[in-house]
């Protein structure tokens, strides 16, 4: 099988031009690094096996637990990546991410119109104690898309509004890759 590249037109940290093999920007030398795409299921296998090892060690913390359910969700494993961030919420129940990435999982990696309505207030209660702890636009985002592609296609109301939501996420300058990722992560492509 050939391996995919990618290669760097601009820098990612300053978008100046770059010379072909640089992995150096000679404008703000910042370092970039790119992986084949062949080599990401293996690393995202090998950073999987580490935390399983501390978790195996006994370095049980809400943060190993939210890192394997993220791994877990990234395999499409959405049953068992849930059952991680339950026992992260369990551990510190007061850190918003993990919460949000909670709430992705509830979705099974399917559109929310496609969810149950418990799915759906269990995804949007998710996002409530999440922006609860945290404002952040990548919640009101994900809350927006859950708006738009369950509640108002089934023409139920809800409050606040999708567009309201929207705009909520880009006041916190939530960007257009942000938008497209989560998205993608909800089956929204």
């Amino acid at each position: 099988m050939s391996e995919l590249t990618i290669t760097v037109l601009v820098c990612p940290q300053c978008s100046a031009p770059v010379r072909q093999g640089s992995k150096t920007c000679d404008k703000c030398y910042s370092e970039y690094i790119i992986t084949p795409v062949n080599n990401l299921k293996k690393t995202l296998e090998d950073f999987e096996k580490k935390i399983k090892t501390k978790i195996s060690e006994g370095g049980e913390s809400a943060e190993l637990f939210t890192a394997m359910g993220i791994c877990q969700m990234q395999r499409g494993l959405y049953k068992y990546a849930n059952s991680y961030f339950d026992k992260a919420i369990a551990l510190l129940p007061e850190d918003g991410d993990t919460f949000y990435y909670a709430a992705i999982a509830l979705l099974n990696g399917k559109r929310p119109f496609l969810s149950s309505l418990p799915t759906i207030r269990k995804v949007v209660e998710y996002l409530e104690l999440a922006l609860g702890f945290s404002e952040q636009g990548s919640y009101y985002y994900l809350q927006h898309l859950v708006h738009t592609d369950y509640f108002e296609k089934r023409k139920l109301s809800c409050s606040p509004s999708s567009g309201e939501l929207l705009d909520k996420s880009l006041s916190f300058g939530i960007s257009d890759i942000d938008c497209t990722e989560i998205s993608r992560m909800v089956g929204l492509n």
